[in-house]
């Protein structure tokens, strides 16, 4: 099973068999099986159990919103404004579209654990996709306008824990190496020219 949890007066949520859940200011229709917690209120989360299929699409046509999708071994989420259609991929990723997205997004780190949110606050001109690899994690679509930051919070290993680390700017594709962090105390990004920059953190 999967919880997903939303801040938005209406949305559309389809899971990998197609199947569609719509939700209008409490109003549900769709195909897809679920139970939802508790009666709707505008500005307060709307939560659903569904099936984990493993890959759900979000779209939306509002400005601002939030949507959380927890299962037994992942866990994504977003929060901010400028997203209309949001792809969740179980322990891959996840990708936004839209216009001006300026947002956090929330992804499991390692691939498979649960309690370890890597988030990272970022700006996006028009599509932004986040992806998780042996050693962090690749980021897509970033652009240089806001610079990037960062917490990490493994909720069993308190030492390498961070909060709002200031990345730099950058902007197209990079990656974020976390590998030597528990060792050496910090994180490696590489940005799309293969350029580096180590960031002290512990």
């Amino acid at each position: 099973m999967a919880v997903v949890s939303v801040t938005a007066n209406e949305f559309s949520l389809e899971n990998r068999k197609k199947e569609v859940l719509n939700f209008s200011y409490g109003e549900i229709t769709g195909d897809m099986e679920a139970e939802q917690y508790g009666e709707f209120s505008e500005g307060v989360p709307a939560a659903f159990e569904v099936d984990n299929s493993g890959e759900f699409l979000f779209t939306t046509a509002e400005p601002c919103m939030r949507v959380a999708i927890e299962a037994e071994n992942w866990s994504q989420a977003f929060d901010g404004s400028g997203v209309s259609r949001a792809r969740f991929v179980g322990n891959e990723g996840m990708s936004l579209e839209g216009e001006g997205i300026s947002c956090t997004v929330s992804i499991n780190y390692p691939a498979g654990e649960i309690l370890t949110p890597f988030r990272l606050s970022v700006y996006s001109e028009s599509g932004l996709s986040v992806n998780t690899t042996d050693t962090g994690l690749e980021v897509h679509g970033v652009s240089g306008l806001i610079p990037l930051r960062a917490s990490y919070n493994p909720a069993l290993n308190k030492d390498i824990q961070f909060t709002y680390v200031e990345l730099g700017s950058f902007s197209g594709s990079i990656s974020i190496d976390l590998s030597e962090l528990e060792s050496e105390g910090h994180l490696i990004v590489t940005a799309e020219d293969g350029s580096q920059e180590t960031v002290d953190i512990l």
